[in-house]
């Protein structure tokens, strides 16, 4: 994400607590020709170096999820977001569809659709997908204005699907549910003005 707004032009700040994932970048960045746009810092996200409303946007992709505690990174985004600054937020979600409930029981009587070994896919990552009402009420409390859109994500169609077809059936099993629940979570949110 670094990366792709320092190619729209943006000056940004990667933060990872991970050197060596923050030196790939790095990499890339000189790569691409951004390494004046794009900077990278190890840091803990509960707890910024940055001033206050040092910045106009902060981005959170995939990390809460790994957290204990959603709160102390949130309030650190309050706190370096300048008021009406921009935030975005994208995590795994508990709040499953109908759809892809349906679809788990599928996977199961017909194993070769999910894996072609027939074993039952592996989670994605070792931690549990965040919970949607914890995180409005974290925002809530906090003050910030935001939307929430859901994604139903359907793992053996990802891989028999070209991105863009994928996307559009991802998008139709959406749907009905695209405003209160899916597998992926994404939050569009500004800081208010004073």
């Amino acid at each position: 994400m670094t990366l792709a707004l320092a190619r729209r032009g943006f000056e940004t700040v990667g933060v990872d607590h991970s050197s060596e994932m923050l030196e790939i970048a790095r990499r890339k960045a000189a790569d691409a020709g951004l390494a004046d746009r794009a900077s990278f810092e190890t840091a803990d996200v509960r707890r910024l170096r940055f001033s206050d409303a040092e910045f106009d946007c902060v981005t959170c992709q995939g990390l809460l999820h790994h957290l204990e505690e959603l709160a102390p990174c949130l309030e650190e985004l309050d706190r370096v977001l300048r008021p009406g600054g921009f935030f975005y937020l994208s995590e795994p979600s508990r709040d499953e569809t109908p759809v892809k409930r349906l679809l788990r029981r599928v996977w199961r009587v017909v194993p070769h659709l999910s894996r072609q070994d027939g074993r039952e896919e592996a989670p994605e990552t070792a931690e549990e997908p965040i919970d949607t009402g914890e995180l409005r009420d974290v925002l809530d409390r906090l003050g910030l204005e935001y939307r929430t859109e859901f994604l139903t994500h359907v793992p053996p169609l990802r891989r028999h699907l070209p991105d863009g077809v994928y996307l559009a059936v991802s998008n139709l099993l959406t749907l009905p549910w695209r405003h209160r629940k899916g597998d992926l979570v994404f939050v569009f949110g500004r800081k208010r003005s004073g």
